[in-house]
Parts: C-alpha cells; sequence; structure tokens
C-alpha cells in the first residue's frame, strides 16, 4: 500500500482504467478541495492491480475503501485479493452512492464478505433566494477556533463515525476559519449547538448540526435550526443527507417540504479483527 502525495496522481487512476477500455466505474467522488485537505494529512493510499485501483483513506482506527475499476466482475476479483493484506484490527467502510438500491454493487460487496451498515436519505429543496443580509441575533455567533474542540467533541459522542462523519476534524475546522460554522449560546454565554454548512455559488450544503444533550428537544435547539432555514434562505437550493433510520429529522425535513430525489449513500462494512457485534454496538 503506499501514499498518494498529489492530486494529479489520484487522477492518473482514472485514466489507466479507462485506457483498458473495458468500462469504467468507481465509487469515488470527492471535490478536488476536500482531496487536498486529505492529500495534506497523507491519509490516502493506494493498491493498483491490472484492471482496477484502491484507494484507502485512514481515519482513527478505519478506512474509507473506494475503487476506481474496470466492471463489476473484475471489481469482484480484485475484492477477494484485499484479504491477503494485514487489516488486523481495521474496518473498511465502502460507500456506494446512486439512485434506488444499488443491488448489483451491494451483491458484490455482500460477496466478498462485506455488511451493510446503513444507508443516507438525498433530500433537496428550492429555496428562497432571499437577496438581504442575515443578522446574527445575540444568542447566535459564528464559531471561532476556540470552540473547535467542544464542536467535534460533541460531533464524536452523537454521531456514527461511520455513517454520519463523513469528513475529517481537519474540515471542521476549516469551516470554522471560513465563518461556515454558527453556535448557539445558552443564557450563560456557553456553546450548547452549532451547525456546519457549506457553498458553491447559490447552492447550499448542509454538512451538520446537533445540540448538547441536555438542550435537545429546547428552546436551543428549535432556534438552532430554525435559524439554519434562514441562512439556507438566502441560496436557491439546499442539498443535505439524513439516515434512513433517523425518524425525526425525516419527518422534520419532510414536513419543511424537502424533497426525497431518490439518491442515495449505502454504507457498508468489512471487519478485520473485530467481532459484528462490537461494530453494530457502535451505531
Amino acid at each position: 500500500m503506499e501514499n498518494i502525495k498529489t492530486l494529479e496522481e489520484l487522477k492518473s487512476f482514472i485514466t489507466y482504467v479507462k485506457e483498458k477500455q473495458q468500462g469504467y466505474i468507481t465509487n469515488f467522488y470527492i471535490s478536488n478541495e476536500r482531496i487536498n485537505i486529505f492529500l495534506q494529512d497523507e491519509c490516502l493510499f493506494f493498491i493498483k492491480y491490472d484492471n482496477t485501483v484502491f484507494v484507502f483513506m485512514k481515519i482513527n482506527d478505519y478506512m474509507k475503501l473506494y475503487y476506481f475499476s474496470t466492471n463489476y466482475s473484475t471489481l469482484s476479483n480484485d475484492l477477494l485479493r484485499l484479504d491477503s493484506l494485514n487489516f488486523n484490527n481495521t474496518v473498511l467502510i465502502c460507500d456506494i452512492m446512486g439512485k434506488g438500491e444499488l443491488l448489483e454493487e451491494k451483491k458484490i460487496l455482500h460477496k466478498n464478505g462485506f455488511k451493510t451498515y446503513g444507508s443516507l436519505i438525498h433530500f433537496t429543496k428550492q429555496m428562497k433566494n432571499i437577496d438581504k443580509p442575515l443578522k446574527l441575533p445575540d444568542n447566535l455567533k459564528y464559531a471561532t477556533l476556540d470552540d473547535f474542540d467542544e464542536i467535534i467533541s460533541i460531533i464524536h459522542s452523537q454521531f456514527n463515525k461511520y455513517i454520519d462523519i463523513n469528513f475529517m476534524d481537519e474540515e471542521i475546522k476549516q469551516y470554522i476559519e471560513k465563518k461556515q460554522t454558527i453556535k448557539i449560546l445558552d443564557d450563560k454565554g456557553k456553546l450548547a449547538g452549532f451547525f456546519v454548512f457549506d457553498f458553491k455559488g447559490k447552492k447550499v450544503y448542509a454538512i451538520i448540526a446537533a445540540v448538547k444533550e441536555e438542550y435537545k428537544n429546547t428552546f436551543y435547539s428549535f432556534s438552532l435550526f430554525s435559524y439554519a432555514n434562514e441562512i439556507y434562505d438566502r441560496y436557491k437550493f439546499c442539498s443535505l443527507f439524513v439516515r434512513n433510520d433517523n425518524m425525526y429529522l425525516l419527518k422534520y425535513y419532510r414536513k419543511l417540504k424537502f424533497i426525497e430525489d431518490g439518491l442515495k449513500i449505502h454504507v457498508l462494512f468489512k471487519e478485520y479483527g473485530k467481532k459484528i457485534e462490537e461494530i453494530i454496538a457502535m451505531n
């Protein structure tokens, strides 16, 4: 397994596979901006076979698995070759994205020892595109780097790392620096919750939002989500993902007239040196 050093090297894997002229499939849909963050942290690695290139993203005690391959038959055969590698005490997480249930992709991964962990449902909405600055009320402020450790602590204590946290801690730091993280304060001026968003042009992406346990279903949680929607209304279009078993948020966004467009991210895993029960217990 070799370290990936540049964006150009990563892009060369696409060319490598397509030049075989036997087809092309991939589950790698990450923006160049995010890739550069991963390259800086030196957490991207690869293994190259004749018709498949596997890319691994090291995140704490598990790895995300991505592939560039010619077809599903080749991918299935090359997945078997990974079993000869030393992945002791590691979990491989493979995300596949597309419309519907992606039964063919799941079948290939299940055949090679992966199990379905869960899925994320994509919601979209045409927003109001209000051309007017939004002033922050007194109890809502832009988060600063002084809040970083506390925000990360909330994220890791409340969200499942395999399915909910599809980003690195360093990315949250950059969202804070770019003023794309809003915090809500309690009546003592302490951080009660936050939400993170990203945007490209007039399209806004809801990244993650949370309040501390003691503030759930209180004025603070309602105010935070309400204000998040006011920010989203400054854009033309909003995009977000919700876990398929998070009934509260599914109901919440449906009530706000967000639309499910059929796009899903299916999360599968394969464990090495850990009991399946231990992984499920982390859910």
